[in-house]
């Protein structure tokens, strides 16, 4: 992982020009130090198996670990300083970073959930977060923080299309693996502005695909945008839902107030939280594609399931530069980044956290992610496991430009 940070420019002028909060930090006259500090590390270990007493421990890093296989993904970071507690989880490198109070920090590993009879809890590393600058877990700093614009890495045409391998374990279904297509099949207006809509189609072969199909698993998407800034907007999930009277409807699960992501730091939490209202929305298709297109003849008939009563989205960057290799090619212009998508239903949380890159003008290139079951009020580590997932991308049509053979 390259870190995010501004080489041969001083932290003052970073300030200047990116507008951080907290750059430089300082002492507030109370003998306190003030601002943030962006604290990185690594969680590794070495892979064996629960026999006698405890399993071994994870390891808390400053380096990556010598042995790429070694790196622990999906582990829960905690990083607790003397007013707030901030969690985080590792990315496939076995990365993290979180943007805290500058000063002393106690900073702790949990197992993934599905690893936890692998693996026990890290012993505690303190580290003091220098203020304004990007603080290893050794002391060491590295530069000054600097920001990105979400959307350079998020491109939204109508028309764009990914196809890709994804595997992962379900509790109920065991091991699965499929080949699966993500297509912008179209936009609708919201609030007088386009959202685009992202969906997994289900059906043979639609036009704006243009192959045959492995399994498409469902007609479900979600509906993003850009604001006038060009900030990204997160308006809700979408499902394409045959009536009982055979007719084609998308309906959406649309949050009260648009989740707005601004230009990120390094480290930075952005979190959103909306209430939530159902709505049958009217989308613009591309051209030569109609409804019929995107689900499977014989399909599911019914209504959409209810909508959650609140949603919230928290999105962080971890990293850039991190090269990977797909088979839609190499990559290395990339952002790290995790997003924990948390639907309240009752008196349960359904989180959905999922870690990648992705490569500027292309999209996700690689990700993993859980799907965990709690209930309101519990900590995040204490979710219980229902699905993990994987994918790499095989190939992409995106803004007129292709990565990889089209399959």
């Amino acid at each position: 992982m390259k870190l995010l940070s501004h080489v041969g420019l001083t932290g003052a002028v970073v300030c200047l020009l990116v507008g951080l909060v907290g750059c430089g930090g300082g002492d507030n006259g109370n003998g306190e130090v003030t601002g943030t500090s962006t604290v990185v590390g690594y969680v590794g270990a070495t892979a064996a198996t629960a026999q006698n007493g405890s399993p071994p421990p994870l390891h808390l890093l400053s380096d990556p670990p010598a042995d790429p296989a070694d790196a622990v993904p999906m582990a829960l970071v905690t990083l607790q300083t003397a007013s707030a507690t901030v969690e985080r989880r590792s990315s496939n490198d076995g990365s993290f970073a979180a943007e805290v109070p500058a000063g002393a920090v106690t900073v702790t590993a949990y197992p993934p959930e599905d690893k936890r009879d692998l693996h026990s809890t890290s012993a505690p590393v303190e580290v003091t977060g220098v203020a304004g600058q990007v603080t290893l877990l050794n002391g060491t700093t590295t530069g000054a923080v600097a920001t990105i614009q979400w959307t350079d890495y998020w491109p939204l045409n109508v028309g764009d299309k990914k196809y890709g391998l994804k595997g992962g374990h379900s509790t109920p279904h065991g091991d699965w693996e499929r080949n699966e297509w993500e297509i912008v099949c179209g936009t609708t207006i919201i609030g007088g502005q386009t959202g685009y809509i992202e969906l997994v189609p289900n059906g043979p072969s639609p036009p704006c695909v243009n192959t045959a199909q492995d399994i498409m698993v469902s007609e479900t998407g979600n509906i993003v945008g850009r604001d006038a800034s060009g900030a990204l907007v997160y308006y809700g999930g979408i499902d394409l839902i045959r009536r009982a009277d055979d007719t084609l409807e998308f309906v959406a699960c649309l949050l009260d107030e648009p989740a707005v992501v601004p230009p990120l730091r390094l480290g930075q939490e952005f979190t959103a939280t909306s209430t939530v209202h159902q709505e049958t929305i009217n989308v613009t298709l591309m051209a030569g594609v109609t409804l019929d297109d995107l689900v499977d003849p014989g399909g599911w008939t019914g209504d959409v399931d209810e909508c959650p009563t609140t949603h919230t989205l928290t999105i962080m960057l971890s990293g850039s530069g991190e090269a990977v290799t797909t088979g839609a090619g190499t990559f290395t212009d990339t952002v790290t980044y995790a997003v924990v998508d948390e639907k309240t239903v009752g008196d349960v949380i359904e989180a959905e956290t999922s870690l990648g890159l992705l490569a500027r003008d292309v999209g996700d290139v690689a990700y993993v992610g859980y799907r965990t079951e709690r209930g309101v009020g519990d900590p995040l580590w204490a979710g219980d496991l229902v699905e993990s997932w994987h994918s790499g991308l095989l190939y992409a049509h995106v803004g007129g430009v292709d990565w990889g053979t089209a399959p």
